[in-house]
């Protein structure tokens, strides 16, 4: 349930008791921003309510957005009738018969609908876990190969 204030305000996290807030209110009474202060304030603030610099903000992009995600649903989402890898995961893992929650089963072309036998590796999680940063390493490492070379 959402909770609001005396003067109707959102309340977030916990409820602050009267003497915390009476305390919070004496230690800001008379003291004001600086212009620097308020200019700094203002900067980070640009284009937040607009849409400014911010698309997602912007009524249009926000249709947009609505829109395409009312098109995900039902038969066209990714994980209508086995279409998520946690289908194909799970097949695979039944497939080898594996059981023991600590072994993961790694496609190696990287395509987990592809469940073929040559296709499949058992290993530890903390294996799985390291040859799947190795392979962003490498991915990241060629992405800036190339940069550098333009």
């Amino acid at each position: 349930m959402i909770q609001r204030n005396e003067k109707g305000q959102f309340i977030k996290g916990n409820k602050l008791s009267p003497v915390h807030i009476r305390k919070l209110r004496e230690s800001r009474v008379g003291k004001k921003h600086t212009e620097e202060t308020k200019k700094k304030i203002s900067e980070a603030n640009k284009g937040k309510r607009t849409g400014e610099g911010n698309p997602s903000k912007r009524m249009d992009v926000r249709k947009k957005l609505s829109n395409a995600a009312k098109k995900r649903t039902g038969k066209t989402h990714s994980c209508w009738k086995g279409g998520c890898t946690a289908y194909y995961h799970k097949k695979a893992r039944d497939l080898l018969q594996v059981t023991d929650p600590n072994l993961n089963v790694h496609h190696i072309d990287g395509d987990p609908r592809n469940n073929d036998i040559t296709n499949l590796r058992i290993m530890t999680h903390l294996e799985h876990s390291k040859l799947h940063i190795y392979e962003k390493l490498e991915k990241m490492i060629a992405a800036r190969k190339k940069v550098g070379n333009k």
